[in-house]
């Protein structure tokens, strides 16, 4: 899963305590402020979400194929993140992620496409300093499957350095790598910027290049975010007659999710997370396994439409 190395890797790796004028980061702030910020790196989190009726356009090679439209579409996701090993400079750590998907598609004759994704990360965190900033480096592993064949691995190495910090605000920049010939971008940067505005009430929160929110507290428990998401699906598929010498596939769709989510914190431990808003797919095809993802590639290549969408998920955050 794309967000998966998003989220837990590139995202949480700039995590540090907000609440702290020192720039010190250890893995106790450093796992408090991801579990926080990210449902998705919690120790546990299951969420239920639900797109469409939308409608959409393919090509095949790129040849047209018409309209359709999509009547559901249903997802369920799965993350575990188990620190296995943590020491004062370091943290080790073992992640799990799982996405099911059923999608009903108009007068299609072969009925719900059912869909299995599986990946799993080892993670080794290090903190440490650089001309008197805190660094955060980060080395993964991570490999990814379907409920029938073991798909590739990957790797990753990101480094975040901490240059601003305090009770109002937050500055940090970094870079990610991915050691993958599939990936159509290899390396990109990686900027986070979080400021109380309005008398406190709100803060901004931008992490470039996956999101951009407005966040309050609404009770002492609650929390509203408004904003936007990058948002992304991977799937395995496999199926002849599309291409010849080529029965394996690899279906990516990214898109930006924009609309209201709101936390609720019940006995310190467990989150309630409600999201709702419109999502907008800005590219979505299928390339043979192993090829890199870019339009040259698709074999098939599809368009939808805005959509809506809800999703109702509950974590555990032991922080």
């Amino acid at each position: 899963m794309v967000k998966f190395i998003l989220v837990c890797l590139l995202l949480g790796l700039y995590g540090m305590a907000q609440a702290q004028d020192t720039l010190s980061v250890t893995p106790v702030s450093f796992s408090k402020s991801l579990a926080e910020k990210f449902s998705e790196t919690r120790i546990l989190n299951v969420e239920y979400g639900n797109f469409g009726p939308y409608d959409f356009k393919s090509k095949l090679l790129g040849q047209e194929l018409g309209q359709e439209r999509l009547e559901v579409q249903q997802n369920v996701k799965t993350n575990i993140n188990i620190p296995v090993l943590q020491k004062q400079k370091w943290r080790f750590t073992v992640s799990q992620f799982y996405h099911f998907q059923n999608a009903s598609v108009e007068n299609y004759e072969q009925g719900d496409e059912k869909l299995h994704y599986f990946k799993s990360a080892l993670s080794l965190t290090y903190f440490s300093s650089l001309f008197k900033k805190p660094v955060i480096y980060n080395a993964s592993v991570l490999g990814d499957a379907s409920s029938e064949h073991f798909g590739r691995l990957q790797g990753l190495v990101s480094a975040i350095m901490v240059l601003k910090r305090s009770k109002k605000e937050s500055l940090n920049i970094g870079l990610l790598g991915r050691l993958d010939p599939t990936a159509q971008i290899p390396a990109f940067p990686i900027v986070t910027y979080t400021r109380s505005i309005f008398n406190n009430a709100w803060r901004l929160d931008v992490v470039l290049p996956s999101r951009l929110m407005l966040q309050t507290r609404l009770t002492q428990n609650g929390r509203l975010s408004i904003g936007s998401e990058f948002e992304t699906s991977n799937f395995y598929i496999y199926t002849g007659g599309l291409v010849d010498n080529a029965n394996d596939f690899e279906f990516r769709q990214f898109g930006v999710k924009s609309g209201l989510v709101y936390e609720h914190l019940i006995k310190d431990k467990i989150v309630l997370t409600g999201r709702l808003g419109v999502m907008n797919v800005f590219q979505s095809g299928m390339t043979v396994k192993g090829e890199t993802f870019k339009e040259d590639n698709f074999v098939m290549e599809f368009e939808p439409k805005p959509s809506g969408y809800f999703s109702l998920g509950i974590s555990f955050n032991p922080f």
